[in-house]
């Protein structure tokens, strides 16, 4: 962002600079017109002429206008180049005396209209070579345009034209290059952002480098010769086109500052102007139409000015920031306009059109660079809220998911030993036994319970008493398949279901849970050994069509006919 401020001032204050003093080999200027369209260069020699300054205004708009030029010979040699500005004259005819032609005159031709080839200089700037005699020469030019303009001629040596040419080219090579680079800025910023006043930006400034192409001469050596003669149709396309794409490019800045109605209709119908135009002048009324494009550039470019001081809420960037840039840019083209229309050749500074294109160019640009800088800084911190606001989310989600999974968990879950708790073992048994009948599967439930658990709680207390439960817990867990379904039933029983396993298998697993709780003795409180044991009662389905409260009575009935026979022990129902 800073980089383009200073890039702007750098080639404003190339723009702003007085030029350096080149050393004018010009004596003598004036100028006559040719309204009725019959003068011969014997009328112009023989009849009287006004004098006129260096850079001249001059209505040509279809009569052609004769210069008379007292040129002095050159300190060294003879050769002297008449620099001729601007670009967009369309036909320049030099006469110089020679009396060995059949008429006295010798008639040499260039200007916009002639293939650039064939142009007696083959530079983008018009001019002539000629060779001066001491101490002085006159030579006389016949000049048609179809554009009002400031006509600036110089003679020069040839390396001071060289220099101008080579400043101007340089010019004109920062100018693309900076209009350029903002045009792919444009595209980058509305495909990132999707937003419409980028991609209107980006079509305004392509046409507006077109433009800037066409005007300042560059586009003739692009030309084929026999298209040489459209260079003010093209020009004329594109100048029009500059209006209408400003207007829907500002028409879309202003929208976010809630402009009042009667604004948001300024801008529609100047719209409809500039249309006019473009379709007026395509379709063969060229000079009506430049006409008022003319004027509807000049009631835009103030239109503009009035809208944006009447943007009644804040916006990016600030309302202050649009209102000096379009003041700045109605200055600038007014300091071409006012000298320009009321012929103030005197004293008053006058810029070029080419000064105006350039400082329109890059004060849109600031404002372009403004507006892209301070939306994308927005968007970025919008970006930023956004991803800790969805971090938030996120973890309050994750948060919830969490508490959810934990509710379920405790739910289906014994706290103490971390088993099934009975009411989700009878869900899920009840499944598997469903499951085991409809696919006539074999179906084993074991009933678990601790030995003369009521005397270890009574002797040693109930936190030994949860240590067994948990010891017992650990031994399931550790000997049981991950298939098999298990859990604690209640107080120190607990249950399993051995999952299609036939019965020598599923009692073979039983046996080596009452091992397993065998060989892993507690120590108590008191530092006493514990032996814990465990009796179990199985049942097995055997194909038949019963519900689970039967199988589970079953199970019980075995389980307590292994206390009964002396615990420790595995007892299968018959």
């Amino acid at each position: 962002m800073k980089s383009l401020f200073l890039i702007v001032a750098l080639l404003l204050g190339c723009l702003l600079a007085a030029p350096a003093n080149a050393n004018d080999l010009i004596a003598e200027r004036a100028i006559r017109a040719d309204v009725t369209e019959t003068l011969t260069i014997d009328d112009i020699v023989a009849g009287a002429a006004t004098d006129f300054k260096p850079a001249e205004i001059i209505r040509f708009r279809g009569s052609p206008q004769w210069i008379r030029l007292r040129v002095r010979a050159p300190a060294e040699g003879s050769k002297v180049v008449l620099f001729i500005r601007p670009t967009y004259l369309n036909d320049v005819r030099l006469y110089q005396a020679d009396p060995s032609a059949p008429n006295g005159w010798t008639t040499r031709m260039t200007g916009s209209d002639y293939p650039y080839g064939e142009r007696d200089r083959r530079r983008i700037s018009l001019g002539f070579v000629i060779n001066v005699s001491a101490p002085e020469e006159t030579v006389y030019f016949r000049i048609e345009s179809r554009h009002r303009t400031i006509l600036n001629i110089e003679a020069l040596t040839p390396l001071e034209a060289e220099q101008k040419d080579f400043d101007r080219d340089l010019l004109f090579v920062f100018f693309v290059t900076t209009m350029t680079t903002l045009l792919l800025w444009a595209i980058h910023s509305y495909f990132l952002d999707r937003q419409k006043v980028f991609a209107l930006f980006a079509l305004h400034q392509l046409v507006y480098t077109l433009f800037g192409i066409s005007v300042t001469g560059y586009v003739a050596p692009l030309l084929p010769p026999q298209l040489s003669g459209q260079t003010d149709t093209i020009g004329g396309v594109v100048y029009i086109l500059i209006g209408l794409t400003m207007t829907l490019f500002c028409r879309e800045l202003f929208k976010p500052y809630s402009p009042p109605r009667a604004i948001r209709w300024g801008f529609w119908a100047l719209i409809a102007l500039f249309s006019l135009n473009c379709t007026a002048f395509l379709a063969g009324y060229k000079a009506p139409a430049t006409l008022s494009n003319t004027i509807a550039t000049k009631l835009m470019l103030i239109y503009f000015v009035i809208a944006s001081f009447h943007l009644r809420t804040e916006g990016t960037p600030r309302r202050v920031v649009i209102q000096v840039m379009f003041a700045s840019i109605l200055i600038n083209n007014m300091a071409f306009w006012i000298p320009t229309y009321l012929d103030l050749n005197v004293t008053v500074f006058k810029w070029s059109g080419i000064q105006v294109l350039f400082v329109d160019g890059f004060l849109i640009a600031c404002l372009f660079a403004v507006m892209a800088y301070v939306r994308a800084r927005a968007v970025r911190r919008e970006a930023v809220e956004a991803a800790q606001a969805l971090a938030i989310i996120n973890r309050n989600l994750q948060q919830e998911i969490e508490r959810k999974d934990q509710a379920q968990t405790e739910a289906r879950t014994d706290f103490l030993t971390g088993l099934f708790n009975r009411r989700h073992f009878f869900e899920l048994a009840q499944r598997e036994l469903d499951r085991s009948i409809r696919y006539r599967q074999p179906f084993t439930l074991l009933m678990i319970d601790i030995d003369h658990f009521k005397q270890i709680n009574d002797t040693w207390g109930h936190s030994f008493g949860d240590e067994v439960l948990r010891t017992v817990a650990w031994i399931l867990r550790d000997t049981l398949r991950s298939v098999d379904i298990f859990g604690r039933t209640g107080g120190e029983e607990f249950a399993a279901v051995i999952v299609e396993s036939s019965e020598a298998d599923a009692v073979e697993i039983a046996h080596r849970v009452r091992a397993a709780v065998e060989a892993n003795p507690l120590t108590a409180p008191d530092g006493t050994t514990i032996q814990v044991t465990v009796s179990i009662g199985i049942t097995h389905l055997r194909g038949r069509m019963v519900g689970f409260d039967r199988v589970m009575n079953e199970a019980d009935q075995a389980m307590y006919a292994a206390k009964k026979t002396g615990r420790n022990r595995i007892m299968v129902n018959a």
